[in-house]
């Protein structure tokens, strides 16, 4: 039995940015992934790793066992499966982004009479596109991507998306920890009567799926005049746990000790999802803001 395969790269372009269009990039060491998670039939457990590059221009994950296949004599025979990431992105003070493109790249092979579709969409901070509507496979959503296949196909392929900075949600200069959401799925199905297969793996050449965003950067307007360090104790009911810094800048230092204790209740809100009997004393931090 003949086997469809297709093997796909994703890349997806992110852009920091404030106003206007700037070619420098953050400190070295400053951009970070500081969690992430995965659930769903084409990332199973342990299947998913990430890195980022040291200069914070390339953030890339690798998925090992994303697989999709179906082998039937019927038409309308289908499988699908999909993947939900959750990561926290944390950048420095004085910086915000927005995600406006993916491209996908790899080798696709499909039987004769047998099509698949693989698509992408994403949130940031809880909000997605604005004023995208895309039809995937007949589906209509806010897709960032959406490649089809139809067989016969046997041949290497890069698709393309770019969107208009005011489609996408942006990040914001008051914080620095950052969640973005990715969903991406793929299906396969026969679209005519006789012994057909169509198995679809999401990987690269080397057995790996690589999405690789690319990070470019701008500052935020008014950002760099002062910045603040706030050291915040992080309690339970009785003593201190730990205390732990956190940054923020703004135009006065009024203005950058309100973004640095923005930034450390946005840590504390991430510590407090495992370790619900702590809290954060923020109206205790000692804060400190000098010009930069």
């Amino acid at each position: 039995m003949k086997h469809t395969t297709i093997q796909l790269v994703l890349l997806v372009t992110i852009v920091m940015f404030s106003g206007n269009l700037m070619s420098e990039t953050p400190p070295i060491g400053s951009v970070r992934i500081t969690d992430v998670s995965y659930s769903g039939a084409a990332c199973p457990q342990n299947s998913v790793s990430h890195m980022i590059s040291p200069d914070g221009a390339a953030l890339t994950l690798l998925f090992d066992d994303y697989l999709v296949e179906v082998a039937s004599d019927r038409r309308g025979a289908a499988a699908t499966k999909s993947c939900e990431i959750l990561l926290t992105l944390q950048s420095p003070p004085g910086w915000e982004f927005g995600i406006f493109g993916v491209d996908i790249r790899g080798y696709a092979g499909f039987d004769p009479s047998t099509t698949g579709w693989q698509w992408a969409v994403y949130w940031l901070n809880g909000r997605g596109l604005s004023g995208v509507v895309n039809d995937c496979q007949g589906q209509y959503g806010n897709y960032v991507a959406c490649k089809q296949f139809y067989g016969p196909f046997d041949d290497n392929y890069i698709h393309s998306n770019t969107l208009s900075l005011d489609k996408i949600p942006l990040s914001s200069c008051l914080k620095t920890q950052h969640r973005i959401k990715i969903r991406t799925g793929a299906v396969v199905q026969t679209t005519e009567a006789g012994q057909r297969a169509a198995l679809l793996t999401v990987d690269s050449m080397d057995g790996e799926l690589r999405e690789r965003y690319n990070l470019a950067w701008r500052r935020c307007e008014g950002s760099g005049n002062f910045i603040a360090t706030c050291d915040v104790d992080l309690r339970n009911q009785w003593r201190t746990i730990r205390t732990f810094s956190s940054q923020g800048t703004g135009n006065s230092e009024s203005s950058a000790r309100q973004h640095a204790l923005s930034n450390a209740r946005g840590i504390c809100e991430s510590v407090r999802k495992s370790n619900p009997q702590y809290f954060c004393d923020v109206a205790n931090a000692r804060c400190n803001a000098t010009p930069q």
